[in-house]
């Protein structure tokens, strides 16, 4: 193996990776095209599995996270933070949009001064509950 050569500039683990090659554009490898939101462009998801399909919805960290704490009531984005140590303000608001657009939750804004929303789960959000805490059970007996 060569010699490492700089820290990963994004910062994921501190991963360390080795010095390439320039490479002509013609002959680097095509990323997946990105759709709204950052996620990997699938045009076909309506053929994949249905285990597929809701991993594609759910199968992120944070998503599931913020299932399990609003549970069967309702906050303010500024409470789901605090409840969830580790996600930033940004991240936290991405994940919301999603999850609204996704079904996963409802977020109702109140036309009042100061403004306020409020995040609660929809029926389908709270028919993940169950996986969470079985999930929850799963990690507390083999992680």
């Amino acid at each position: 193996m060569g010699t490492l050569a700089s820290e990963d500039p994004g910062g994921i683990g501190g991963e360390l990776r080795e010095p390439q090659a320039a490479t002509p554009r013609a002959a680097r490898p095509q990323r997946p095209r990105q759709a709204a939101g950052g996620q990997p462009h699938e045009p076909d998801i309506p053929q994949r599995s249905p285990l597929a399909r809701a991993l594609s919805a759910v199968g992120d960290h944070w998503t599931l996270a913020i299932v399990q704490t609003l549970g069967g009531e309702s906050l303010r984005p500024v409470q789901l933070q605090r409840r969830l140590t580790g996600i930033s303000s940004g991240a936290l608001d991405r994940h919301i949009r999603q999850m609204a657009a996704a079904g996963l939750l409802l977020r109702r804004r109140f036309r009042e001064m100061p403004p306020r929303v409020e995040l609660t789960l929809t029926t389908a959000g709270r028919e993940l509950l169950p996986i969470t805490e079985a999930l929850t059970a799963w990690a507390e007996r083999h992680v």
